[in-house]
């Protein structure tokens, strides 16, 4: 392109320096939990329940940012989800449909991970209570320089919400973890799986706790969605409340990689807007997050960001300088 040279890149790279920002001899503990289709249905318009679903999560005011991200990926593909939030890398600037975890992660790769590694003498882990197989996470997560990673074998596999691994279990491996390796930093990024779909589940291993109120017909899958992530919730107020005890300084991640595919007859219920206009659709693109510390953070609600924006309110938040990427961003 007109104007495309190496010394104009280096200039431009240059605008960019990771002194430009100092360290506040911060290095506290981050644990990041990527919870499987967790969402807020709120975000679509009313939706009526006998009884609120995240309570907890919902509470969350101090030393806590939260809000709203967008994704790149509805009703699945989680990897897309992982690669935005560790590489800062947009999944718009892709083709339609790549997995980058698959397609284009090959070697050694910049990322959060390899940046808080470097720079900071973090040990990095990550861990997913599913097989090795999905997404060639092992590679990946090699790539992208995770320490070590731990799938289903590496867990206790005693705590079964329908067929996967409960996110209680999970967190509490990830406080397990994290008390075996916290005598240096931690980086610890999760995905779960208790929350996946599809949410026809009958048996013996959960039962809905949570029911619409109000509606035109019954909607059973979006009952049992609502349910699972009210287990979360429980789930969640364990993990917060363990790490606000421990002595080190710890910072807890928490977001949904995108929303659950369910009946289309609810979303056109309960939306307040065009679902087939770009900014209806928009709406079934955003999940909540949250950022806590057991330290003193101001209070912020973050109205819209996307995932591969989250990583710069992590660094704000745990004192470490900005990498020059994310500067630029």
């Amino acid at each position: 392109p007109d104007g495309y040279s190496i010394e104009n890149i280096n200039k431009l790279a240059d605008k960019y320096s990771e002194s430009d920002s100092e360290n506040d001899n911060r290095s506290p503990h981050i644990i990041v939990i990527m919870d499987e289709a967790f969402s807020d249905l709120g975000v679509l318009g009313q939706v009526s329940t006998d009884k609120k679903v995240t309570p907890f999560i919902s509470s969350l005011k101090k030393n806590t940012v939260s809000g709203y991200a967008l994704t790149s990926v509805y009703g699945g593909t989680t990897a897309n989800s992982e690669y935005e939030f560790l590489t800062g890398n947009s999944m718009a600037w892709l083709s339609p449909n790549v997995l980058p975890y698959q397609q284009y992660i090959r070697s050694s790769t910049y990322s959060m991970v390899s940046y808080l590694k470097t720079n900071y003498n973090y040990q990095c882990i990550a861990m997913h209570p599913y097989l090795a197989s999905g997404w060639n996470r092992p590679d990946a997560y090699s790539y992208l320089g995770f320490d070590k990673t731990m799938f289903v074998d590496d867990f206790p596999q005693k705590d079964y919400v329908r067929q996967y691994i409960s996110d209680k279990e999970m967190f509490d491996t990830v406080i397990d973890t994290y008390e075996k390796n916290k005598n240096g930093p931690l980086f610890l990024f999760g995905v779960s799986m208790q929350n996946h779909g599809d949410y026809s589940y009958v048996g013996d291993n959960f039962d809905s706790s949570i029911s619409l109120v109000g509606y035109d017909k019954d909607y059973p899958d979006v009952e049992q969605y609502l349910s699972l992530i009210h287990e979360t919730d429980k789930a969640v107020e364990n993990l917060v409340s363990y790490f606000e005890s421990v002595d080190e300084e710890v910072v807890i991640v928490f977001y949904g990689d995108h929303q659950p595919k369910l009946d289309n007859d609810f979303y056109n219920e309960v939306s307040n807007k065009d679902l087939a206009d770009i900014y209806g659709k928009q709406i079934k693109y955003k999940v909540p997050f949250f950022i806590c510390t057991n330290y003193e953070i101001d209070r912020k609600f973050v109205e819209c960001t996307s995932l591969n924006y989250l990583s710069s309110y992590v660094y704000n938040i745990a004192g470490i300088p900005l990498p020059s990427y994310n500067q630029f961003l």
